[in-house]
């Protein structure tokens, strides 16, 4: 048997060589849609939630069909607004859901986030379900890979202090030669690193994310199919 973390590297590099820009937009559309949400008064942050829970749904069908070898286009990050309520109530399912696992510990926190890491997958793939089901499926497809996983977004995690750091360095060497205004010090990087990780970073590990849940998804099916026969010959 494969060494767990010889087999994320393995999936990490074949993900590598998948990816391509129509995903990298995918998760710029996505994103840039949030943020736009977010310039409305009053209620800019509810209507970014909102708009967020279906594109996210949206852009993970196109990461998955992605992998898959099929065409994707970008508009496809918004074709889940028709089950917008059930989207959103798995987002207000799953965020209610961690807080309160949360308040115990920060780490029964992390695993129920990583529990429910395949419910956008589940809703993109059987829009019928409801948010309560796609978590619960989640949970069951995500046993025995909760640790890759985890270690996907903490790579995730260090490739973005990576780049912020990359791009402090670089505004400090500049501010050295050339005097700049403090500001444009902390906001230039925030926003090249923010661009980075939104465009580059995020979809590439959202990528290797999707390939895991199409293993389990494979061998969900494997053992569904076994179980028939087993049953059989008893």
């Amino acid at each position: 048997m494969k060494n767990k973390n010889d087999y994320l590297w393995q999936k990490t590099n074949e993900i590598f060589h998948q990816s391509n820009f129509d995903v990298m937009l995918s998760s710029f559309v996505m994103w840039v849609s949030v943020f736009l949400c977010l310039l409305f008064p009053i209620f800019g942050f509810a209507l970014a939630f909102f708009v967020f829970s279906f594109a996210l749904v949206g852009f993970k069908s196109n990461v998955v069909n992605s992998i898959q070898g099929k065409e994707i286009k970008v508009e496809g990050v918004f074709l889940y607004y028709k089950r917008c309520i059930s989207c959103f109530c798995l987002q207000i399912c799953s965020l209610v859901l961690i807080c309160l696992w949360s308040i115990l510990l920060v780490f029964p926190g992390i695993v129920c986030g990583l529990n429910y890491s395949f419910a956008p997958y589940i809703m993109a793939d059987n829009p019928s379900y409801s948010a309560t089901r796609c978590l619960n499926e989640s949970k069951k497809l995500v046993y025995g890979k909760r640790l890759e996983i985890f270690l996907v977004y903490l790579m995730e995690a260090f490739f973005v202090l990576v780049v912020d750091l990359v791009f402090s360095c670089l505004m400090i060497i500049l501010n050295y030669f050339a005097s700049v205004p403090s500001w444009v010090g902390i906001v230039v990087p925030l926003i090249i690193s923010t661009f980075v990780f939104f465009v580059f970073i995020y979809p590439y590990f959202e990528m290797v994310v999707s390939g895991y849940y199409l293993d389990a998804k494979k061998e969900k099916q494997k053992s569904s199919k076994k179980a028939p026969k087993s049953s059989s010959n008893v």
